[in-house]
């Protein structure tokens, strides 16, 4: 029988040839990982630059009013809201519906065009029937033309300077931005800007109608928790605002009832 005779050199040879080839693997895919890791923060450079370049309106007042006169166009005359939103790369107000007076509907503008109408829930008011919506609605109602929109763009320059000088949070025109004007949930006007920084810590600047700062504060980080929990709260206390009222009416109309009863005995 023939003897195979293997050294300890002879072994080392395949496992040093694995190991290489196992190190070039790594060495490859931590190539490929560095090339995509590239590449998703060009493909998230351009949009972020396509953002900017659709949000002009943020930064810029001539391109301000341009928005303005295009949300004007889109929703006709005298146009009347209960909410408008500008937002990276577009806006979107909603409107009573024209042919559906309880209802309210949404127009969107976003990548340069306009979506819509869709329709929008009106629960937030705490009614039920139709006519009770569209009394809530009548009061909700506020005139687009009311609201000073042209003094965003300054009003974003001064939020982003109070909030970077208060070394608690840092944004930049890159940070997401919104900017609300609308009947909150609680039936009060609420016209704020709002600069998310990475951490989810937002500074919010309140405005008044005509534009003047009403307010400036830094919030906690966003949590989806919370302000659904915050949102039911005020739901539930419209719902029992509108109930109160109810029963005041209810009361003061038996009162009414009541005195026209004794009016009439004390004629017999």
């Amino acid at each position: 029988m023939n003897k195979i005779h293997v050294t300890y050199k002879n072994l080392l040879l395949p496992i040093t040839f694995i190991a290489a080839t196992l190190i070039s693997a790594c060495d490859n895919d931590k190539d490929a990982m560095a090339e995509a890791e590239k590449n998703q923060e060009k493909y998230m450079k351009k949009i972020q630059q396509k953002e900017h370049q659709q949000s002009m309106f943020f930064y810029d007042k001539a391109e301000m009013q341009k928005a303005i006169a295009n949300i004007n166009a889109k929703g006709g005359a005298n146009l009347a809201i209960i909410e408008v939103r500008f937002f990276k790369g577009g806006y979107s107000f909603i409107r009573q519906s024209v042919n559906t007076p309880a209802k309210v509907e949404m127009f969107k503008f976003n990548n340069g065009y306009w979506g819509g109408p869709s329709p929008v829930n009106l629960t937030i008011f705490g009614t039920i029937t139709e006519e009770q919506k569209q009394e809530a609605l009548k009061e909700a109602l506020f005139k687009f033309d009311s609201i000073n929109f042209s003094i965003i763009p300054e009003r974003i320059q001064e939020t982003i300077k109070r909030a970077n000088a208060s070394g608690i949070i840092s944004v930049t025109e890159d940070s997401d931005i919104v900017v609300r004007a609308e009947i909150a949930h609680n039936g009060e006007f609420v016209y704020d800007i709002t600069i998310t920084a990475k951490n989810t810590a937002r500074a919010v600047m309140t405005l008044n109608k005509d534009g003047s700062i009403a307010g400036y504060e830094i919030k906690e980080p966003f949590d989806p928790k919370k302000e659904a929990e915050k949102a039911q709260q005020l739901v539930e206390q419209s719902r029992k605002d509108i109930e109160s009222q109810r029963k005041k009416a209810a009361e003061k109309m038996n009162e009414i009832q009541q005195t026209l009863k004794n009016s009439r005995r004390y004629k017999h």
